[in-house]
Formats: structure tokens, sequence, C-alpha cells
């Protein structure tokens, strides 16, 4: 699959975009491809009701033996809704045990019931795990989906699902909504289903290799450099502090004509303005991520532009960036953290 190109603006609509607008920041993955399926159930014929006004089931799951040695970093599963509100669906991952509340903890998972479309067969939801599971070759795992349980009458969710069988090595199961009479012991009511879920595994890399990291900085957020001698230009703060009787005139330099062509001396971008004396601009965030693992250059990229110029000019140059990132990702998804002009600009 080619990967996105932003020579456009309007193009990023073709990609897997999700945003979070957080004191000023953008914050979007771009989806380059789809991960190696590592298992696939097919065929699914049926819309069946969970966890809602018409829905019976309190939890679906689906039972897996592992047939090799494998990694999951996602599962899919088609979901619908109708007035879903801002509840979730949860997906727990579990190994072992003769029911899904047996098997042992691995991994959880959700996703937005307001972001299903109405039917489960227009769905794809995606419940990536908060890491990915190393399967071992006829190990049983679970993967146990469950809403809400106290939801509005109106709210009704659908789940995928194959009435017939497709493999020996996979099950369907459900949990009837409980009857709160006495004590209430969930594993009383899970049982096995003729057919199946129509999940998706997905894998990605078995190394530790994470999902690259963008850092796009706002306006002035940029280190410039004069061309000719490598010094710098803004922000300098030598000559910030020091401004005498000239004043700010040494950002002259910086000075563009109507046109947007520089009239002073050309200038470079030399990395983020990590902080301007005492005031830490981007570098705390650069330091968390690098202490959280992250390699400059692997997963880890800024970048620095020319902010004086229209944004325009930089997508090229930025485009390059995200195909760079995108080389080294072992999902083929990038994490893109933009600020300040950026976020009005996508």
């Amino acid at each position: 699959m080619v990967a996105p190109s932003f020579s456009n603006k309007r193009r990023l609509n073709r990609f897997y975009l999700s945003l979070l607008i957080v004191s000023g920041l953008l914050i979007f993955t771009i989806s380059a491809q789809a991960a190696d399926v590592v298992f696939e159930i097919s065929g699914a014929d049926q819309e069946i009701g969970i966890s809602g006004h018409d829905g019976e089931l309190w939890h679906i799951a689906e039972k897996y033996v592992a047939q090799t040695d494998q990694t999951v970093c996602a599962v899919k599963l088609g979901l619908g809704q109708t007035n879903a509100g801002g509840e979730y669906i949860t997906l727990i991952a579990r190994e072992g045990g003769a029911n899904p509340d047996e098997g042992s903890f691995l991994a959880v998972a959700s996703v937005a019931g307001s972001s299903l479309p109405t039917h489960a067969y227009d769905s794809d939801a995606e419940f990536v795990l908060d890491q990915c599971l190393q399967l071992t070759a006829g190990q049983t795992y679970w993967f146990d989906f469950a809403g809400p349980f106290f939801i509005d009458s109106s709210v009704e969710y659908t789940a995928a699902y194959r009435s017939t069988d497709e493999f020996s090595y996979t099950e369907g199961w459900e949990q009837t909504l409980p009857v709160f009479e006495g004590d209430f012991d969930p594993n009383t009511v899970w049982h096995q289903n003729t057919g199946e879920w129509g999940i998706k595994l997905e894998g990605g890399d078995v190394s530790s290799a994470k999902e690259p990291v963008i850092i796009v900085p706002g306006i002035l957020g940029t280190r410039l450099n004069r061309v000719s001698d490598g010094s710098e230009v803004w922000p300098n703060i030598e000559k910030m502090s020091t401004l005498g009787n000239n004043g700010d005139a040494y950002l002259n330099e910086l000075i563009l004509d109507s046109s947007g062509t520089e009239t002073g001396s050309k200038m470079t971008p030399a990395g983020l303005l990590d902080k301007v004396s005492i005031k830490v601009v981007y570098k705390n965030l650069v330091d968390d991520l690098l202490n959280a693992g992250y390699a400059s250059g692997t997963d880890l990229f800024t970048f620095p532009y020319d902010w004086r110029f229209d944004l325009d000019i930089q997508i090229s140059q930025l485009d390059s960036v995200v195909k760079q990132a995108i080389a080294s990702s072992p999902t083929g998804k990038v994490n893109i953290i933009a600020h300040s002009i950026w976020v009005v600009y996508w």
C-alpha cells in the first residue's frame, strides 16, 4: 500500500484519523496499512443483540486455541449500535480456564459505542490491546467482549455472528443477562453456542518496537539559524536578554516581503525550541518520550520547520518524515503530536 502523502491536506480523510485536542495539542494516528491478520472468522450471517434494550446477552466471548506461536496486538469484531452515547464496549483477553471467567487476565482494550455504525456488518471495530500478546501453540485463549450493564433502554448493541462453525479449534460463547436473586455467580451463566463470533486477530512486530511518534511544533517553536555561518537568529537568548538601544532589530533578518520571500539572510530550521532560558517549551515532552524508551530517529521523530512560510510549503517536508516513520512502524501506524497553528490547519 502506498504511504500517505500530505501534499494536499484534504487527503488526510483517506486514513484512519482519531483526534484529541487538549491544551492546544492535536494528537492523531495515521494508519498506512493494515496489520498482518493472524486469524479470522469469516462469513458472519447474523447480527445478534448484546448488552442493550433488545439484547439478551451480558458478555460474548470467542474461545481460540492457537495453532502456532503467534503475536496478537489488536482484535477486531463487527459491532453496531443505536443511540450509544458515550458508553464503551470492553474487550478482556484471558488465557486458559474452562470458560472466560476462569482464564488468567492478559490485556484489556475498549471502543466507544458512539463511534460504531448502525449495523454490525458495516463495522470492523478495532480493540488495540494495551500490550501485544505472545500466544503459545496449543494454549487456550478467550476474547471476552462486554457492554455497559446499566444502560439506557433506547440503546442497543449488536455483534456480527456466524451461525455455523468455521474452525474446529474455536468456539463462540455467550453469557446471558444475570438475574439478581440471591448471590450472583457469573460462572454459572456462560455457555457455548453453535456458531462463532466474527472476530479477527491482528499481529505486529514480535520485538519491542513502538508505534513511532512525530512531534510537530507550533509557530515560533523551531529555532532558526543563519545558513551562512550557522548562528542562531531565533530566538537567540543572548541578544534577546541584552536588547539595549537597538531593541529587537536583530530579528529584522527574519523579515519576509509581501510575497513571502526572504529579504535578509537565508535561514534554516535548527531543531525544536526545547526551552528559552528557564522557560521549558518542548523539552519535557521529548524527555518523557525518551525516558519511556523511545529512540530518536527510530520511533521518535521531530519536525522542525521554518514557521515564517505558508504551511502548505511545509507539507512535502512533513510527508517525508511521515514516510520515514512508517517504514519503522511495527503496525503501519504513526502517531503525530501537533501544536498551535497546526491544530487550526488540520
